[in-house]
């Protein structure tokens, strides 16, 4: 994500909900600009598998739809920093998964 401005909700929205058949997630959030807070971002990733739906025909689907339920990871680095800061921050405070790399600014 480029920053937590309109730009990287952007970017975030079109590559996340065109890789929901993905197993994991890697966020990759160096030289994050900032803008926003990114508790939008934090909590589409922290959407817990509530039920799996089995259909006569056709694959079986998972509710909420729209969420990507394995594991996560972040990346991170000395330049991210205002929401850039925030959404690292966050995504510890959620246990979401590990986070990689030089601490940003303020985390």
């Amino acid at each position: 994500m480029a920053d937590t401005a309109r730009a990287g909700y952007e970017a975030f929205n079109r590559y996340y909900f065109s890789q929901l058949d993905r197993q994991g997630v890697v966020l990759d959030e160096r030289f994050n600009g900032g803008g926003s807070v990114a508790d939008y971002v934090v909590d589409l990733l922290d959407r817990p598998l509530l039920s799996l739906w089995a259909t006569r025909e056709g694959r079986p689907f998972a509710s909420p739809n729209a969420s990507i339920f394995g594991p996560k990871a972040m990346v991170i680095n000395e330049l991210a920093g205002s929401g850039g800061d925030a959404l690292p921050h966050f995504f510890r405070r959620r246990g979401l998964g590990p986070i990689v790399g030089k601490r940003t600014w303020g985390d």
